[in-house]
């Protein structure tokens, strides 16, 4: 007989100082382990599912030792998201470094204070790079996002850094 997941979000207990926040609607992610390893830094990890992902993959992650929260029927709720993460795991700020759709998701909804972007001049033309920001498919009605220029600094001998802050309409 298989175990029933329980209802709800999972808290593993922490070990590491950072968190790595996987979007993961469906809950299709295979993590070997509880941690992700990422430029030599480790964190625990936290997935934010939907209700589309299968108490099968809930009971995996719970047997990884790995945190979920349930953020959405069928799409995130962002606001949720942030809202758990602040509440069930402290988190007062977050760095999304997520794909293009993750990205333009949190900046839709406003929930972006900043926007920073460095510019390396280097290009490879692979036409598979992922986009910084990326409208998902199924967002059909939203306007062009506006931002103000916050700073501008040189980095390195051909870099700039751009930090912007979204227009408020």
């Amino acid at each position: 007989m298989k175990k029933v997941c329980q209802e709800g979000d999972f808290v593993a207990k922490r070990n590491l100082d950072l968190v790595a926040i996987a979007v993961d609607p469906k809950g299709k992610l295979g993590w070997k382990e509880n941690v992700a390893h990422y430029f030599g830094q480790d964190s625990d990890i936290i997935e934010v599912l939907t209700n589309q992902a299968s108490a099968q993959y809930k009971n995996y992650l719970r047997s990884k030792g790995i945190s979920y929260i349930i953020c959405g029927d069928h799409a995130i709720d962002w606001k949720l998201m942030l809202s758990k993460l602040k509440n069930t795991f402290h988190l007062k700020s977050i760095a999304v470094q997520g794909g293009g759709i993750v990205n333009w998701s949190l900046l839709r909804v406003g929930l972006v204070d900043e926007l920073s972007y460095v510019v390396a001049p280097t290009i490879d033309g692979r036409s598979t790079d992922v986009s910084f920001i990326r409208r998902n498919p199924e967002d059909t009605d939203s306007p062009p996002l506006e931002f103000d220029l916050i700073d501008v600094q040189r980095v390195g001998d051909n870099g700039v850094w751009l930090r912007y802050a979204p227009k408020k309409n």
